[in-house]
């Protein structure tokens, strides 16, 4: 939890896009389709300058849709959404140590009408003892 306070404390400065270098700008105007999805740039689909929002650094040239998307989000708490997915958990001990460590206030899921409620943690199990991925 003291991880999870850190990091919201980071993706909590919104800092404004820094003065693009030379060779951003030239990428920036060369650039015909967003560097996320492909997508060519049109009237209806406008070129956006997509940058980090904790640092401010221009990262590259994106349609809207996508720099929408690429921004984080925040839960119903006020607080930003960091999905974490673990996944080729191998070893017995892995999945165990940061499995007993869940409480079902941990997966908290607000519905549309802002309703909070709690989710379990979904679980692949190879078999009783092994986890694949949760």
């Amino acid at each position: 939890m003291a991880e999870n306070k850190t990091i919201n404390d980071i993706m909590s400065e919104q800092l404004p896009m820094t003065p693009m270098s030379d060779d951003d700008r030239r990428r920036h105007y060369a650039a015909s389709t967003c560097d996320n999805c492909g997508c060519h740039f049109t009237r209806k689909n406008l070129k956006v300058r997509h940058h980090d929002h904790t640092t401010g650094e221009y990262v590259f040239p994106a349609c809207c849709n996508c720099n929408l998307a690429l921004k984080p989000k925040k839960c119903s708490s006020n607080i930003y959404l960091l999905s974490v997915i673990c996944h080729n958990l191998k070893k017995n001990y892995d999945s165990h140590f940061i499995i007993k460590e869940f409480e079902r206030r941990y997966t908290e899921k607000v519905a549309k009408n802002k309703k909070v409620s709690f989710d379990d943690v979904k679980v692949i199990p190879l078999n009783s003892e092994r986890f694949l991925q949760f």
